[in-house]
Formats: C-alpha cells, structure tokens, sequence
C-alpha cells in the first residue's frame, strides 16, 4: 500500500467512525452530509450507502432512502453479499 492509498483508507476510517458517532446522537442531516463527502471520495463504499439511507428514513425522506439503499448496477454479487461456496477441488 502507498502513502497515499493509506491516507485515504485513514480518511475512511475516520468519516466514517464520525458519521456513526453522529448517528448514534440522532444528528441525522449531519449524518447526511458526512456520508455524501465520503461517497464522493469512495463511491462504491456500501456502508456509506446505508448508512446515507438509515439517515434518510429517521428524516422521513423515503424515497430518497430507497434510492440509496438499493444496489447500484455496477456492484458485482461477491460485493453486494456474502461469497457463496466454492465447489470443491477434485485432483
């Protein structure tokens, strides 16, 4: 990992610790902001996305939480949920 990669993984880690803090004091448009900042850094990070919808639905804004808790169309099925078994190796 680069310096830089390991700037913005500790960027990562620190928006979002935040915005959980903000969430667990019911600071639901702080939450709203500081989920959209870090989309705009890392935009396939899915914690982001649904933590950005919880925020939306404590707000009452629903439609706005259905479009950012449903999976976008680029997200493969490995990202999206847990891996599904492998079949096993035959020698």
């Amino acid at each position: 990992m680069t310096y830089r990669e390991e700037d913005k993984s500790r960027l990562k880690r620190q928006v979002s610790k935040h915005a959980v803090a903000l969430a667990m004091q019911g600071r639901w448009q702080e939450v709203v902001v500081a989920n959209k900042a870090l989309l705009e850094t890392f935009p396939d990070d899915i914690d982001a996305f649904n933590r950005l919808g919880r925020a939306y639905v404590e707000l009452g804004e629903y439609a706005l939480a259905r479009k950012h808790t449903q999976a976008p169309s680029n997200w493969t099925p490995t990202t999206a949920s847990p891996e599904e078994p492998q079949p096993p190796v035959r020698c």
